[in-house]
């Protein structure tokens, strides 16, 4: 949590410094709930381009690292990333990662020997909170294994699909969601 409010603190102007510590309790790093307050917080601050950039973690599973080259390509055919006449959409997209990462709410786990980020994760809590904070926002809808799939019907009012199934679980299946992108996962 200290780090996450370094990152909240550094993208916030210094005479409001004081604001946000004194909205913070005595048991802030201690207490779940107050925990989850930070992360609101923390989220709050996120200029609004990146917030579904950031919430976009939730839908992988938790503790996957995910390459930046496959994480940036998905930001981009979502169209989280608007074109720029001076970047390229791959540098943008780039772009809004390495502020995610400035702001300690996604972590570097591999890089290239130039330096460059191989692949990414977050953190257990922030996945949890993704995956909350998606749900609250109906950004996605996640459905985990055979039973919830096989009784699936249509999503209501959320805008993306997240299934976690084996292939097989498809074959012959008439599950089609015209109004909703599905992104389709499938354990090993």
């Amino acid at each position: 949590m200290i780090v996450i409010l370094t990152g909240i603190l550094a993208t916030v102007e210094q005479d409001r410094w004081k604001e946000v510590v004194e909205s913070l309790s005595p048991s802030t790093v201690s207490s779940t709930e107050q925990c989850k307050s930070m992360l609101e917080l923390s989220y709050r601050h996120l200029p609004d381009k990146l917030k579904p950039c950031f919430l976009y973690f939730g839908a992988f599973p938790e503790d996957q690292e995910l390459t930046t080259e496959k994480l940036t390509w998905l930001w981009i055919a979502e169209g989280f990333v608007r074109k720029n006449q001076s970047k390229s959409l791959e540098d943008k997209a780039m772009d809004y990662l390495m502020h995610l990462i400035s702001r300690s709410l996604v972590m570097v786990s591999k890089q290239s020997s130039t330096g460059r980020v191989k692949t990414c994760c977050i953190h257990d809590l922030l996945h949890e909170f993704c995956l909350a904070k998606a749900k609250e926002e109906r950004f996605f809808q996640l459905l985990q294994g055979f039973d919830e799939l096989s009784g699936f019907n249509e999503p209501h009012n959320h805008r993306r699909l997240w299934i976690y199934s084996k292939p097989k679980h498809f074959m012959g299946s008439s599950l089609f969601c015209p109004r909703v992108r599905c992104l389709l996962f499938f354990n090993r």
